[in-house]
């Protein structure tokens, strides 16, 4: 016994062993996931990063590409400056990756601060020619009149502006001072002072082609994914927050609120002048070299770039990978606990089969043995002529008679057992009135009872309703039930057999009662299970093979009832079986339904 239990435990040690293993494992996959959320955000933020910068330096290159082409970087002869702007122009036009980008070209010259004339570029010309300042570009003639009042302050007349309102780029025209004059301290009454420019160059952008071209080309091509964008985008205009472009027209028209990254566009790179202002020009008609290295993309730009993930926020976005990541490695775990458990079970399950098996063929051993002996002796002792008179012939015969039905019995239940279990077992079900089944019970069980002293007391409601039945199948089921009170309730001496309707008729409900010792609460969830006999039987030598409420109940499931046990231990026991009327359930499965 010992060595049983023993080997009984080792299942439980084993999934003991799978638990902590499973725990570990959760434990090291909890880690994996925070690290690999750590890493994805991570790369989320370089990749957003990345993104913003090549966008804001290509559309702040295009910026400086334009008014380095298109602004003189050095005085001109006069007589060669018009047709020598208007070579630049073309040339620009040819080569800009953008040419669209430029919607007016404009020179000043004349008077102290070299706005007093206006000179348009004439696409159909070929060249400039005289015009009026227009209404829109006077704001500019005022802040370039200011300009040139600076003089006093080194580079401030010739640093280039940009205007973001109007779309302008305007840059300084003339003879630069030398670096070294403009590294000359501004104070002191005997020190020169830089001149002014002589005039400016004005390009006037297409606002349209910036926010409905350009932007959306870069954008496409920085941020979208095989999959779709991943970010939101929005242009703003600093000066008074207006929302320029928006990426996803679900966007709100206000500028987003915590986005994960900005960058600034609209501007140039400080020293830009100072580049356009060293470099050589090219042969006549000919194009200034580029500019070394990329532009650095400066953090305050007149425009703003604003990016959020879809998700809400970068946070947001590497939260769901972790909650998805972890779910599916919780699913995961799940799954191999469930394994882990099923496996167990089914073990256990296969051992205590084996056990109940085992119990069974030593338990069908015994009680087929002990018909069988009385048979042989009682057989040998008719043989031998030891058996004298005729009373004492009749009582061997009765005993000869009554070992014999029991053995036939138990054979009979082995019999419809195994039937059962292989399928073979066909009802034919039809209307029947549970009177006449009670009634061959009554007969059948009868005189059991009286040789145990037992009365049984049977009523049969006379409302109760007809069921549909295989009228043998089911008498059989209910005689199970009535021998089995019948071995436990003989302390008792009385067993119960009850039918009547319930639910308003829809249901027939039998009862068979006894007021025997009970069952114990340990063995009320195993009394329907093969093979199983509680620890009453076993102590008590009450024969039997368990097999008796197992075919009862499965009888009952074919019949598409149910049926169920009440018992408390000192205070007998009750099997309550429920039919479906046959007015409520057509025929399982027709006349030939298996169990």
């Amino acid at each position: 016994m010992r060595a049983w239990r023993d080997r009984s435990a080792i299942p439980f040690l084993v999934m003991g062993a799978a638990l902590g293993l499973l725990l570990l494992l959760a434990f090291l996959q909890y880690q994996w996931i925070g690290q690999l959320g750590e890493a994805e955000r991570e790369r989320l933020r370089i990749h957003l990063r990345a993104a913003l910068s090549r966008l804001a330096q290509e559309f702040n290159a295009e910026l400086a590409r334009a008014l380095a082409m298109l602004a003189p970087v050095r005085a001109f002869p006069p007589e060669r400056e018009l047709e020598e702007l208007a070579q630049r122009w073309q040339a620009w036009k040819e080569s800009a990756p953008h040419p669209e980008l430029v919607r007016a070209y404009y020179v000043t010259e004349g008077g102290e601060d070299g706005l007093d004339r206006i000179l348009v570029f004439r696409q159909d010309q070929g060249s400039f020619q005289p015009s009026s300042w227009p209404e829109r570009l006077q704001p500019l003639r005022t802040r370039l009149a200011l300009r040139a009042g600076e003089r006093g302050r080194g580079l401030a007349g010739w640093r280039a502006l940009l205007d973001d309102e109007n779309n302008i780029l305007a840059a300084p025209r003339g003879r630069r001072p030398s670096p070294e004059r403009l590294r000359q301290p501004i104070w002191g009454p005997r020190l020169e002072r830089p001149a002014s420019p002589e005039g400016w160059a004005i390009v006037e952008l297409d606002h349209d082609f910036l926010v409905k071209v350009l932007l959306p080309e870069l954008v496409d091509r920085h941020f979208r994914r095989a999959e779709g964008f991943d970010f939101l985008v929005q242009v703003v205009r600093r000066s008074d927050r207006r929302v320029l472009y928006r990426s996803d027209p679900s966007l709100p028209e206000e500028p987003m609120t915590s986005p994960d990254a900005t960058a600034g566009i609209f501007e140039l790179r400080p020293g830009l002048m100072r580049w356009l202002a060293e470099i050589v020009p090219g042969p006549a008609g000919g194009l200034p070299p580029e500019p070394a290295g990329p532009l650095r993309v400066e953090p305050e730009g007149r425009w703003q770039v604003l990016a959020k993930h879809r998700a809400g926020s970068l946070e947001a976005a590497v939260n769901r990978l972790r909650w998805r990541n972890l779910a599916l490695s919780s699913a995961i775990l799940l799954l191999m606990a469930a394994s882990f458990a099923t496996l167990i079970i089914s073990a256990q399950r296969a051992q205590r089969l084996a056990r109940l098996q085992m119990e069974f063929v030593a338990g069908v051993s015994h009680e087929l043995r002990t018909p069988l002996a009385v048979i042989c002796s009682a057989g040998d002792n008719l043989a031998d002529g030891l058996v004298a008179g005729g009373e004492q012939a009749r009582r061997y015969g009765a005993l000869i008679r009554n070992e014999a039905r029991r053995l036939t019995e138990m054979v009979e239940q082995i019999l419809a057992f195994a039937g059962a279990q292989a399928g073979r077992v066909k009802y034919h079900f039809e209307p029947v009135m549970i009177g006449s089944v009670i009634e061959r019970v009554v007969a059948a069980t009868q005189p059991a009872a009286q040789e145990a002293g037992v009365t049984l007391e049977v009523h049969v409601d006379p409302a109760a309703p007809p069921v549909l039945a295989d009228s043998p199948a089911l008498a059989q089921a209910i005689r199970n039930l009535v021998s089995n009170a019948l071995k436990y309730a003989s302390a008792g001496k009385w067993v119960g057999i009850r039918a009547q309707a319930t639910d308003s008729g829809r249901w027939l409900e039998i009862r068979v009662e006894d007021r025997g010792p009970g069952i114990p609460p340990a063995d009320l969830p195993h009394v329907f299970e093969p093979f199983y006999r509680g620890r009453n039987a076993s102590d008590a030598q009450i024969h039997g093979a368990g097999l008796g409420l197992t075919l009862a109940k499965g009888v009952v499931e074919a019949h598409r009832g149910f049926i169920r046990v009440e018992s408390r231990t000192g205070e007998g026991a009750a099997f309550i079986i429920r039919l479906p009327a046959a007015e409520q359930a057509p025929p399982p499965e027709g006349s030939d339904a298996r169990q």
